[in-house]
């Protein structure tokens, strides 16, 4: 169809207002809600419309997560060496942690309690990365401080992801699960491939399993 101007508005006005705005409300996020709901896992079924009062986990109507954060201060040796083997299997206890919360929770609101049971959303995420690189002697931002980051957020992804699918074998996956739907979402194709045939073989007990909150 043709698109109707109704008023033109600079670029550099909107920037500085958005700027205000962030600097107003101590929240340092822009939200691009478009991409959020091409680009989450519940795509298929879900249409995020907001997110929560952090900014960090983009939510549907009447959706709520339930937000873990992993202290990374406490894997670093007093050598300074990562300890990413505990990780690995405390991200696994986090996801079992988070995904009984979601049954032992009390909802004040029928719909909270439907859309949650639906989709079993989780949030796990960390805090405390510029303390850790501190304790290793690593200065943030440098390619070194770089490969840890990444081996850091991998070790959470995929232990995640991988429990998330064992648990969905023991208790079955979240009830809103589609195989070829979720196997089509913009990260699932980018996880490993043996945790996407794991995936594909058990299904997945939570729809969302992390996030990553301004901790």
């Amino acid at each position: 169809g043709k698109v109707k101007i109704y008023k033109t508005v600079k670029a550099q006005e909107l920037w500085d207002s958005i700027c205000e705005a962030a600097w107003r409300s101590a929240e340092p996020g822009l939200h691009f809600l478009e991409r959020s709901n091409k680009r989450s896992n519940t795509w298929y079924f879900e249409k995020l419309i907001c997110t929560n009062p952090c900014g960090e986990q983009p939510l549907g109507a009447w959706s709520v997560c339930n937000l873990g954060s992993m202290n990374l201060v406490s894997y670093v040796t007093n050598g300074g060496e990562f300890d990413y083997q505990s990780l690995a299997s405390d991200a696994r206890v986090a996801m079992r942690f988070m995904d009984n919360v979601v049954d032992a929770n009390f909802y004040f609101y029928e719909e909270n309690l439907e859309a949650q049971k639906n989709i079993r959303r989780t949030g796990l995420g960390t805090m405390g990365l510029g303390d850790a690189l501190i304790k290793m002697k690593v200065k943030y931002g440098t390619s070194q401080s770089l490969e840890i980051i990444d081996k850091i957020y991998k070790t959470i992804r995929d232990n995640a992801y991988d429990e998330s699918a064992n648990i969905a074998l023991e208790k079955g996956p979240f009830p809103k699960f589609d195989r070829d739907k979720f196997l089509e979402g913009h990260f699932i194709k980018r996880l490993p491939k043996a945790i996407k045939e794991k995936i594909a073989k058990n299904g997945i007990r939570n729809g969302v399993l992390l996030t990553q909150a301004p901790t």
